[in-house]
């Protein structure tokens, strides 16, 4: 292994936002090169079945608010094992712009935020880094 990189083929690795669109794209790209364990987060365990059903022995589907401290340390300690982290959590509510209120455009940023800023420090806590380890915020 090159500095720098991170074999895919046999990671284990974490994905939030995994249940749809870039995270969910960057789930099946670990499986199908590879991953040997696939931690897949989201906000609900059921909205990940499908992702699951791809190759059940190899997805540990996690419920996960990365805005929430208690739920981040439950992900940790489940997922300690993993050498890749990729937080591609979020949320997008839709609206106009003109008409979405405060407490929407909070709701959006806030996993963002969290992701961006307050996860890092948190997995630093969490997550203690193998020879190796990765991990990107999205």
């Amino acid at each position: 292994m090159h500095s720098g990189t991170i074999t895919i083929k046999d990671a284990t690795a974490l994905v939030t936002g995994a249940n749809r669109g870039l995270g969910r794209q960057l789930a099946e790209q670990l499986l199908d090169r590879g991953a040997r364990r696939l931690y897949a987060a989201a906000l609900t365990r059921a909205s990940l079945d499908s992702l699951v059903r791809l190759s059940p022995r190899r997805v540990v589907p996690l419920e996960l608010d990365i805005t929430d401290d208690g739920q981040v340390a439950a992900a940790a300690a489940v997922a300690s094992d993993a050498r890749l982290v990729i937080n591609n959590a979020g949320v997008m509510s839709f609206g106009a712009p003109l008409e979405v209120n405060v407490d929407l455009i909070e709701h959006n940023f806030a996993p963002t935020a969290a992701g961006c800023c307050a996860s890092p420090a948190r997995s630093r806590r969490c997550w203690r880094p193998t020879a190796g380890g990765r991990s990107s915020m999205s």
